[in-house]
């Protein structure tokens, strides 16, 4: 893939990005505003605001995850414009796996799922997709963003979309119950929560061993930068309260600028 060609992508992304996001925000503020928004029934041991329940909370945290996806997004085309650098593009997955997230907003609107249930269901297998991608994303910005790897990159981008579809398809939902973090309930939900871990635990491991070998001298901070961007978005999807939301937005945004700052000074010696 050419830099022109991936540069194209970029901004078709960024305008793709704008069009779900004016699409789920504006679908959920006009049943908003009309009172047809349910809240999960939610049972919480919890008194103090800041870990107790709270569906505002979640609310924001999907709001996040678009902010979150902008900003990143014009961070990207402005820093690695012209560069070769073959993490940028796995990482943009990643990006669109956070965008699926917007999804969350469409659940709860009350009378949605009767009138819209093909589309209903479409949007929280979307969810499902994000949540498989997005960790596949990462591992394959560790493992598969070496400059002999340039070659196969539309091969790897099509094995990890693959896989999240494939998962997506094969995992069944529940639509008539929504989860308190606004989603369906799933099957194999301990398997996917294991499986995310799991994937993201080794693509930071593999990142810090490569930081060893590496003479690059924020090698290591890339990678620690690396690992609290991922625990970060890890936290956010499963936001429910005001100190999740704090916790998992700061992680996310500022191991998200570091690894970013880290990998442009990496390609600006290279």
């Amino acid at each position: 893939m050419t830099v022109i060609t991936r540069n194209r992508l970029f901004i078709l992304s960024r305008i793709f990005s704008f069009c779900i996001y004016f699409f789920c925000l504006g679908i959920f503020l006009y049943y908003y505003f009309n009172n047809s928004i349910f809240e999960p029934e939610v049972f919480s041991e919890q008194t103090f605001f800041l870990i107790k329940h709270n569906f505002t909370a979640v609310i924001l945290s999907i709001i996040m995850f678009f902010i979150y996806t902008l900003t990143t997004q014009f961070f990207i085309f402005n820093n690695f414009a012209k560069t070769r650098a073959t993490e940028v593009l796995f990482f943009s997955t990643f990006l669109l796996g956070c965008l699926s997230e917007l999804f969350r907003l469409l659940l709860p609107i009350d009378g949605l799922a009767s009138s819209f249930s093909t589309m209903y269901i479409v949007l929280g297998k979307a969810v499902i997709f994000g949540r498989i991608l997005c960790p596949l994303s990462l591992l394959f910005v560790t493992l598969m963003s070496e400059p002999e790897q340039r070659l196969n990159e539309e091969r790897n981008l099509t094995v990890i979309l693959f896989i999240s579809m494939i998962f997506c398809n094969f995992i069944p939902v529940n639509a008539t119950v929504i989860t308190k973090c606004c989603t369906f309930k799933w099957g194999f939900y301990s398997f996917i929560i294991l499986f995310r871990i799991l994937v993201i635990f080794a693509a930071s491991v593999s990142l810090f061993l490569n930081a060893k070998d590496n003479d690059f001298d924020n090698a290591k901070k890339m990678a620690a930068s690396f690992a609290i961007m991922s625990t970060g978005y890890l936290v956010l999807c499963r936001t429910d309260n005001y100190a999740a939301l704090a916790a998992g937005t700061i992680l996310l945004f500022s191991g998200t600028y570091n690894y970013l700052k880290s990998l442009h000074k990496k390609y600006l010696w290279t």
